[in-house]
C-alpha cells in the first residue's frame, strides 16, 4: 500500500527539521520547520516520531539561544512518556527530549528518566539510538554532577554498542570518556 501522504508529509518535515538543526541552525526557516515538524507529529499514528521532533526542537532552539521554548515542548511530551500502552520505541524517544532537557537545566531527575529507558531497552531488547542518545544526555548530567560512578556506568552501557555507532556516537562516547578522566583528576588518561 505504501505510505499516506501525511505520513511523507510528517516525514519530509522531521528530516527538514534535523537537517536545519545539524547543519546550518542558523537558517531563517528554522522555526518554521521544527515547528511543523512538531504540529505533524503530535498526530497518534505518529507518536513515535513526536520525541524525535522534540528532541529535535530542544536541540534547535537550544543552539538559536531561545531557552523560552524548550519548557513548553517538554511539558507536552512528558505525557506521551507516561501513557499505559505506551510501545518502548514511543516511549524512549519520548524520554529522549525529556532527558535532554533534564540534564540541560540541571535536573536531577534526569537520573530517573535515563534509568527507566535504560530498563526499558533492556527488558524490550532494544537496539535504538534513541536510548543511546538518552544515555549520552543523562551522562553529560552525571558528569556535570561529578558522579563518576555513575557516569562510568552509563559509559560502560554506551561501550557494548559503540563498535556499532557512527562518528556522531563515537564522538559523545570519546568525550565522556575524557571528561570521566578530568573528573578523576588523570590528564594522562585524558
Amino acid at each position: 500500500d505504501g505510505p499516506l501522504p501525511e505520513d511523507i508529509e510528517t516525514l519530509v518535515a522531521l528530516a527538514m527539521n534535523l537537517a536545519i538543526t545539524v547543519r546550518t541552525p542558523q537558517h531563517p526557516d528554522g522555526n518554521h520547520w521544527a515547528e511543523w515538524a512538531v504540529r505533524l507529529t503530535r498526530r497518534e499514528s505518529s507518536l513515535a516520531f513526536f520525541g524525535i521532533a522534540a528532541q529535535n526542537w530542544l536541540q534547535y532552539y537550544t543552539q538559536a539561544g531561545d531557552l523560552t521554548k524548550p519548557a513548553a515542548i517538554v511539558n507536552d511530551v512528558r505525557p506521551v512518556a507516561a501513557m499505559q500502552e505506551c510501545s518502548p520505541v514511543i516511549f524512549v524517544n519520548a524520554s529522549m527530549a525529556i532527558s535532554w532537557y533534564e540534564w540541560l537545566y540541571a535536573l536531577p531527575s534526569y537520573r530517573h528518566t535515563v534509568s527507566r529507558v535504560l530498563e526499558v531497552a533492556v527488558a524490550s531488547g532494544m537496539f535504538y539510538v534513541g536510548k543511546h542518545l538518552t544515555l549520552a544526555n543523562g551522562l553529560f548530567g552525571a558528569l556535570s554532577d561529578n558522579d563518576a560512578e555513575l557516569a562510568d556506568a552509563w559509559i560502560r552501557e554506551i561501550a557494548k554498542d559503540v563498535h556499532l555507532f557512527g562518528p556522531g556516537l563515537n564522538c559523545y562516547h570519546q568525550l565522556a570518556l575524557v571528561r570521566l578522566a578530568l573528573l578523576d583528576n588523570d590528564g594522562e588518561r585524558a
